[in-house]
């Protein structure tokens, strides 16, 4: 099963909302969402799939935290994908009330 916001167009626009993000450049946006896990789950997930270590990919993105003090929604990604995509709708039905 592919993964959230696995397309080409989905990448495109979280590579917009980062740039915006590192750039203080948000007012563009209604609101924003930062999805977060603790480094060792974030360490084992990166593990399975064979990609670059977590040091190098934090190194090519703003850090956690800062995402967090900039996101208007903060998600805690520690579970299923099932209970992230959960969770983002609730913070989607928020923002569409």
């Amino acid at each position: 099963m592919p993964g959230l916001g696995a397309s080409p167009a989905a990448a495109r626009r979280r590579g917009r909302i980062s740039a915006a993000l590192r750039a203080g450049s948000t007012t563009r946006y209604t609101a924003t969402i930062a999805v977060v896990a603790a480094d060792a789950l974030r360490e084992q997930r990166l593990a399975g799939r064979d990609q670059i270590s977590l040091d190098e990919r934090e190194a090519l993105q703003l850090p956690q935290a800062e995402k967090e003090r900039l996101a208007t929604h903060v998600v805690v990604n520690d579970g299923s994908v099932e209970q992230l995509r959960e969770q983002l709708s609730g913070v989607l039905a928020k923002l569409s009330s």
